[in-house]
């Protein structure tokens, strides 16, 4: 499912169509509900739940597996690596949240050296085996990594003797990676985040309602930026 794209020079934006509003809504029962907490990552009281077990289950990136380790030690043992389940099981997809990339910037005293080790960094086997053993990544992307994958998943006690390695590399394969962003991406980020504040606040009753708000301010941020080559309520076949 997708809420934009881009097709024959023109921008397509849909975020109320069938399969959007269904995950959406399914998201959003759950966080109505309780269920889930929408809390705040990355501070002293959200590591704490972590490593005291009082939160159950994080969605997140490959490389959160590395940050759970260094950051909440005392849970050792108590958790696993799984993929989300899919609305559609036979035709199984995941997605990304973060990451890290490498940049060859027009400031480079020597860019094409630059690029020749950042492609080396991200394709020999002997960087791999490096950057997964010294780093704090559990798994790099690359298109050679396959070759070193087996040699580097063991069994792993902070995930009580799981794999997590392989479970993470059949992960990542399910990602689709030829998505469109719309070209006022940081405007929709932001205007997410304002959203999501609103409900947190009680301003906003229930979760799904962002949807059709978020997509008015969205088209308000194309009209806004000149883009005139919008086409709205239908994705491209």
């Amino acid at each position: 499912g997708k809420m934009f794209d881009y097709h024959d020079g023109n921008w397509y934006i849909d975020f109320t169509n069938p399969i959007a509003e269904k995950v959406f809504n399914f998201w959003g029962e759950l966080i109505d509900d309780g269920i889930i907490n929408p809390t705040m990552w990355w501070n002293a009281d959200w590591y704490n739940t972590l490593n005291a077990g009082t939160t159950a289950t994080v969605l997140n990136g490959c490389w959160f597996a590395e940050w759970l380790r260094y950051n909440a030690p005392d849970s050792e043992g108590q958790w696993r690596v799984q993929a989300p389940p899919n609305f559609d099981p036979s035709n199984p997809h995941d997605g990304m949240l973060g990451g890290s990339g490498f940049y060859v910037t027009a400031h480079s005293k020597n860019p094409e050296a630059a690029a020749i080790f950042v492609n080396w960094l991200n394709s020999h086997p002997d960087s791999l085996r490096c950057l997964n053993v010294y780093s704090n990544l559990p798994i790099m992307v690359s298109n050679r990594y396959e070759e070193v994958v087996h040699e580097l998943a063991v069994d792993d006690a902070f995930f009580g003797g799981q794999n997590i390695v392989e479970e993470l590399w059949d992960a990542h394969n399910l990602i689709n990676t030829t998505f469109v962003c719309l070209p006022i991406w940081s405007n929709l980020d932001n205007a997410l985040s304002l959203l999501l504040q609103d409900y947190a606040d009680g301003k906003i009753a229930r979760f799904a309602d962002i949807l059709p708000m978020w997509e008015e301010q969205v088209i308000g941020f194309m009209k806004e930026f000149g883009y005139t080559n919008v086409i709205i309520g239908e994705l491209p076949e």
